[in-house]
């Protein structure tokens, strides 16, 4: 059994390691909650499509690459854990190989105000309304483990704006459902629930930028999920506050 364990960085700063054996396996990526593997994964099967590969992944809990192929060569991916790569064809083990010397380097450009911190680095200022507006367009979210292996937004903000609707879940019980934010509310019937539509959708996602740009995203390394937001209380208190500016479409 061999193991191909990849460096990730965004803008040169590296977040940590991910063994790519872990691409093929329904446990991999510590059971599909590890955001650096998945988002490497995401990256990896970018690079399969850019040399003109065709990838079939599979989507459960967590995300499973079982087929790889061009032309005439097929690459089945399913076999025991730290086998799959060891048997692949030269061409496509070479890519891993490759990647296991190179990295995996994701470039984010400073397009906002809204500053992502790395332990004490500061690996880029960004806006985070066009990708929160993209996850919310979804009809069904569940998690971002769908949206970050689409190609409309880089996969890293994708996790940084998944955070964010945590967040704003577990602070001002607004989520997204059939595409629309809403807000969650106690149903007229005991144990019941209701789903109000936002109406000032560009306001609160206004309020949430400011918010956001005055406390950062903190992020530090963890153990099992990769990483996490260290300051997230801090920023669910703030969001809280958007119950003051809310405004909910009247029920019939």
């Amino acid at each position: 059994m061999k193991l191909y364990f990849i460096r990730v960085y965004v803008n040169d700063v590296l977040l940590g390691f991910v063994d790519a054996e872990g691409f093929f396996s329904k446990y991999g990526n510590n059971d599909g909650d590890n955001v650096i593997g998945l988002v490497a994964e995401a990256h990896v099967i970018k690079r399969l499509l850019e040399e003109g590969y065709e990838v079939k992944i599979i989507h459960s809990h967590n995300v499973e690459i079982r087929e790889i192929r061009r032309g005439h060569l097929i690459c089945e991916c399913v076999r025991d854990y730290g086998e799959v790569i060891e048997n692949m064809p030269r061409d496509l083990k070479e890519l891993f190989r490759s990647l296991t010397d190179s990295g995996i380097r994701i470039r984010v450009r400073d397009n906002g105000r809204i500053p992502v911190y790395f332990e004490d680095k500061l690996l880029f200022r960004t806006s985070l309304k066009n990708v929160l507006r993209y996850l919310i367009s979804k009809p069904l979210l569940l998690s971002f483990i769908s949206p970050v292996f689409e190609t409309d937004h880089e996969p890293f903000l994708l996790y940084l704006g998944w955070e964010i609707m945590l967040m704003l879940f577990y602070a001002s019980s607004m989520t997204s459902q059939n595409g629309k934010l809403v807000k969650v509310l106690g149903g007229k019937t005991r144990g019941g629930v209701r789903y109000v539509k936002v109406e000032n959708v560009n306001e609160v996602l206004d309020r949430v930028e400011e918010i956001l740009e005055k406390l950062g995203i903190l992020l530090v390394p963890d153990f099992w999920k990769g990483l996490n937001v260290s300051n997230k209380r801090s920023i669910e208190e703030e969001f809280k506050r958007l119950n003051e500016i809310v405004r909910l479409r009247r029920e019939a």
